[in-house]
């Protein structure tokens, strides 16, 4: 794996065996800000894409709710 540096990496347990991994970067001079977020490679035997993705917009929305501002 390539070492890869994120401004904002951070874990969260979103089910008992599914973490889910955030990795932010923040805008800079020649690029726009971005975000990914990463499952672990057996997330699948546990839900199928559309409910981990069902996640991801639900955490996202609970981020934003949550940002100071």
């Amino acid at each position: 794996m390539k070492n890869v540096s994120y401004d904002l990496s951070v874990r969260f347990k979103a089910l008992s065996r599914i973490p889910i991994i955030l990795n932010f970067n923040d805008k800079d001079d020649m690029m726009p800000a971005n975000a990914g977020f990463l499952f672990q490679d057996n997330a699948d035997k546990y839900l199928d894409l559309e409910c981990l993705s069902i996640i991801c917009t639900y955490l996202t929305g609970q981020l934003i709710q949550q940002a100071p501002g």
